[in-house]
């Protein structure tokens, strides 16, 4: 499920379907603008390239505001100047929703994260954001404030800033075959900046891509999803009954390979375009401990599985890779234990803010979540589909 900006500008849109319908003709020659503007909207949440046009108009003219001393205190924060005009909505994401800033220093990219991401977090996935764009990797800079800091707490959030950076459309599924050739390419040059780490994943230890939540949490996740009435209780029950069940059944593998301190969020929402088939990358946030052959399968996963995928889109991805490092990571069904896990926790979590949503935005949000996780989930049956096409 994709969300349209809280701005959204029809030429990208028009970008992104033209995009979708060179991936479309990549499977079927015969493709069409329309069927390529339908993949589009439905990708939004709409049935239709007009009632998405529709929306854009209805967002367009009614934006979020945001309290003007907002503004004030995050550039006070992070000492960015004088604010010389009001906040200008971006978009909502799973964080919360991002802001462009406008001071006499310059424009930023302001937006709260998690409770969990400190300073230490936040410092570390910067450390590799850096080294990624010396490396040639299409990225935002990061700001600290004068104290070296990278997060600040303001009006009860935490906040991090980028510098303003100009970019195209977003990616939508399925992507053309150059596109996730690229995508190849840039993860295998985070892996070759990315620093090094002791870390030993324990399965089952605390952490969104180790821990999994137990028989009586999901019990009470779907007791409680019945008592508030929600209509999409039986499709949670299927959902943890089967799929997820023989997901969970996929053995764990140590990682034969060094652990490295990488971006560990390549998806496809992730991204943005720029010229020449490149992307920007724009979420480092959670960069943390991986592997190559994990994070490779985290980014197949996201890439050629989720969504309308292209046939093709696996085999460019490493294709890409072994352009730029050599070789690619052998992989096999274990080497997704932790994209598993992060997707059961994904799912654990998007059920539990839809029921309990607070403000219009987290609820459309959430529900959008679930509408994909249920009408098109994930199965241990289109792994092994994907590494059977990589061995064609």
């Amino acid at each position: 499920m994709r969300y349209l900006p809280d701005n959204p500008n029809l030429d990208f849109l028009r970008q992104e379907a033209k995009d979708v319908l060179g991936a479309l003709r990549e499977a079927d020659p015969k493709a069409v603008l329309s069927d390529a503007q339908r993949a589009v909207a439905d990708q939004y949440g709409f049935r239709t390239w007009p009632e998405l046009k529709a929306e854009v108009e209805r967002r367009r003219s009614t934006p979020p505001t945001a309290e003007p001393a907002l503004a004030r205190d995050l550039a006070a924060a992070f000492d960015l100047g004088t604010v010389k005009a009001p906040l200008t909505p971006i978009s909502y994401t799973f964080m919360g929703r991002r802001w462009r800033l406008e001071t006499d220093r310059g424009a930023w990219l302001v937006g709260p994260v998690f409770e969990w991401m400190g300073n230490d977090q936040v410092a570390r996935a910067t450390e590799l954001q850096e080294r990624a764009r010396a490396a040639g990797v299409l990225a935002p800079k990061p700001v600290h404030a004068v104290d070296g800091a990278f997060v600040k707490r303001v009006h009860g959030k935490n906040w991090r800033v980028d510098e303003w950076m100009e970019f195209g459309p977003e990616v939508l599924q399925p992507v053309r075959s150059s596109i996730a050739r690229h995508v190849g390419r840039v993860l295998a040059t985070v892996h070759e900046v990315a620093m090094p780490s002791e870390y030993v994943v324990k399965p089952f230890a605390p952490g969104h891509l180790t821990y999994r939540h137990n028989e009586a949490e999901w019990d009470q996740l779907i007791a409680g999803t019945s008592a508030a009435g929600k209509p999409w209780t039986d499709d949670l029950v299927r959902l943890r009954e089967g799929t997820l069940r023989v997901l969970e059944a996929v053995p764990f593998r140590q990682a034969a390979e060094p652990m490295v301190v990488s971006i560990a969020d390549l998806s496809i929402g992730t991204v943005r375009t720029a010229p020449h088939d490149e992307l920007v990358l724009v979420h480092w946030d959670f960069a943390g401990p991986h592997c190559p052959e994990w994070e490779l399968a985290y980014v197949l996963t996201h890439w050629a599985i989720h969504g309308p995928a292209n046939p093709g889109a696996a085999r460019a991805v490493i294709a890409g890779y072994r352009e730029r490092a050599g070789t690619a990571p052998s992989l096999d069904p274990s080497s997704f234990w932790l994209t598993i896990t992060a997707h059961l926790n994904w799912t654990y979590n998007q059920f539990c803010s839809a029921r309990d949503a607070i403000g219009d935005d987290q609820r459309s949000y959430a529900e959008g979540e679930l509408r994909h996780l249920i009408s098109d989930p994930f199965t241990v049956t289109k792994i092994e589909r994907l590494l059977e096409d990589l061995q064609i």
